[in-house]
């Protein structure tokens, strides 16, 4: 409201409420343009089929929500060699891309030499060969005059993966001549505080898929102290990954360890089975031959 009209905000949305098969379905959220507005007016209107009266409002609530663009992490990824296939009926072109390890990724960076192409692709996760998913398809372009910009594959959800396959179908074209790949994902950010500044250098553990969070009271006061609008934390970056010379695996289980004792178990069971129907049958045989005789002796004392 400017002090002499009303203007229209957001109009068309619709709010409702209904219960089925003990389950109720609500929505009454309605999202309009930022406004620095000091007064609003909400109206709702009857539904003309279902509703003989329009609904009464009890309370209105408003928010503001603020949305500030995450930070996205890319990194180098080795391009592998290419394998010609069929996808179909027509001729293809593989990539098994290794990501490095099981690590969060929801987009691939393609750098790709070809000056102008259109090709349809399929993006899989191959971990288990057994279970392929499909993380995303759709087709890569590229005009004549354009500028060569690197191609961007985005999942349709951020996956957890190590081994990806991208499948591209070349019909008769030439397989395209990428140069470089990269993954990329959100960033995560570990925020710790120091109790000596001279502890250096700072060492950081990571992949063990069992340990427990550890729900730190730091974790529940660090909202409340990062809104006081300290100096923003300082910040590192990961050096070269080494193995932990004191990490202990755990023991495989030994079906594990030794492949091979399964055979032998199920062999010498089966071994042992078949001796028992063996013995079985010759016990069966040599019985039915003594019944007969005696069957025939009273048979002839009659």
């Amino acid at each position: 409201e400017t002090g002499k009209e009303w203007r229209t905000l957001k109009t068309g949305d619709v709010i409702f409420g209904f219960e089925a098969q003990n389950k109720t379905v609500e929505s009454n959220r309605i999202s309009y343009p930022t406004s620095r507005y000091r007064y609003l007016r909400v109206r709702v209107f009857a539904d003309e089929l279902t509703d003989k009266e329009a609904p009464v409002i009890r309370a209105v609530k408003v928010m503001m929500a603020i949305r500030e663009k995450g930070e996205q992490m890319t990194w180098n990824v080795a391009v592998p060699p290419y394998q010609l296939l069929r996808n179909q009926g027509a001729p293809a072109s593989a990539w098994i891309i290794d990501l490095g390890g099981r690590v969060p990724c929801d987009r691939l960076t393609l750098e790709v030499g070809d000056e102008s192409f259109s090709r349809t692709f399929q993006l899989e996760e191959v971990d288990d060969p057994q279970n392929v998913r499909l993380l995303a398809s759709g087709e890569l372009t590229r005009r004549v005059g354009g500028q060569r910009q690197p191609l961007v594959i985005t999942f349709d959800n951020e996956e957890y993966a190590r081994k990806l396959r991208l499948l591209i179908n070349d019909y008769s074209n030439q397989t395209l001549s990428i140069s470089s790949i990269k993954g990329g994902a959100p960033a995560r950010q570990l925020i710790f505080e120091l109790k000596e500044a001279d502890g250096q250098p700072l060492r950081l553990f990571f992949g063990k898929p069992k340990a427990t969070a550890p729900h730190y009271d730091f974790e529940k006061e660090l909202p409340a102290r990062l809104a006081l609008a300290p100096p923003p934390p300082a910040r590192s970056e990961v050096g070269a990954v080494i193995n932990n010379p004191d990490y202990k695996p755990e023991p495989l289980p030994l079906t594990e360890r030794i492949p091979w004792l399964i055979y032998l178990v199920l062999a010498a069971s089966s071994i042992a089975l078949a001796m028992i129907l063996i013995s079985l049958a010759r016990t069966t045989l040599r019985t039915k031959p003594k019944q007969t005789e005696g069957s025939e002796f009273q048979a002839g004392s009659g």
